[in-house]
Parts: C-alpha cells; sequence; structure tokens
C-alpha cells in the first residue's frame, strides 16, 4: 500500500509537529501495512514550499525510522497564480518525486473557471494532477459528475480516507 497523501514532515505545515510524531505516524503506517509515504507539504499562500529544505527534512527521517518505511517527497499544490506558473516552468519541483503526478488542492469552496485551463496545461505537459479531497469541496459536493469530468480528462481522484 502507498500513501500518496501525508503531511508527514514535521513542522513544516499543519501536519506532523515533532519528529516525534513524524516517527509515530510512520510506525502506526506500516502496522497498518503502507510499505511507501509520499510527504506532501502543503504549497500555498499559507506555507512556503522549499524543495530543497523539504528533501533536508525528508532524508532526516529516512534516517529516523531505519528503513521501517519507504518515503518519497510531493507536494499538497494548491492552485494560486503564482503556484501555477512556477510549476508551468519547472514541474519537477513541485510533483511526487520522479513522477509526472501531481497533487492538486482545489479551494474547499470554490474552482474557477482558470482552473480546469490550467489542468488541461498540466495535461498537455505530461504532468498528471491528481485531484487531494475533492470530497471537501462544496462545488463537486453540489455536481459529483464534475469529478467524474477531471477524471474523464485525464486527471487522477484522490479521496481522503477516515
Amino acid at each position: 500500500m502507498v500513501d500518496i497523501h501525508c503531511h508527514l514532515l514535521p513542522g513544516v505545515d499543519d501536519g506532523a509537529k515533532s519528529w516525534e510524531i513524524s516517527e509515530e505516524m510512520c510506525g502506526i503506517a506500516a502496522q497498518d501495512g503502507i510499505q511507501h509515504i509520499v510527504c506532501t507539504p502543503h504549497a500555498n499562500d499559507e506555507y512556503v514550499y522549499d524543495r530543497a529544505q523539504h528533501e533536508v527534512r525528508l532524508q532526516e527521517l529516512r534516517e529516523r525510522v531505519g528503513g521501517k518505511i519507504q518515503l518519497s517527497l510531493g507536494c499538497d499544490f494548491h492552485l494560486s497564480f503564482d503556484n501555477i506558473q512556477e510549476a508551468l516552468g519547472a514541474p519537477e519541483k513541485f510533483a511526487i518525486s520522479g513522477s509526472d503526478y501531481l497533487l492538486v488542492e482545489f479551494s474547499d469552496f470554490a474552482i474557477s473557471p482558470a482552473i480546469n485551463d490550467a489542468l488541461l496545461r498540466f495535461l498537455s505537459m505530461g504532468i498528471t494532477p491528481v485531484i487531494t479531497h475533492p470530497e471537501r469541496n462544496l462545488v463537486i459536493q453540489r455536481q459529483p459528475e464534475l469529478a467524474l469530468k477531471l477524471a474523464e480528462q485525464g486527471c487522477v481522484i484522490q479521496v481522503t480516507a477516515n
């Protein structure tokens, strides 16, 4: 089992607050049969996404868990104008390590028409958007067929399991 969306790196966003919590989260994940976790710090207006610094923290976490679980890096990419422009120029900065998958987070309240254009641009570049927790978005709650449309266009849909 692979967990592709986990706020595991300590002290970088609203996820794990300490190394001890991160280590405990890895232990619980391993007990649950998860073999690989993609650490996905937020990339939004509240949390600066510094890939180089996150790589350093990821390496420290790898050392702390001693191979108990495989770890890689991606991000929880907010579709702001600045993020989109930066990702169009350097998608590898935000994509899941060594892949063409980009976790994309919508606002919980709306989906701008420009968002679909951005998703289509990523798809045309060979980047597959993975729409994270669409069940939280009020527009998709009211019009679930939008999630199907995104999937038909080539996006992947990721729901959050409770």
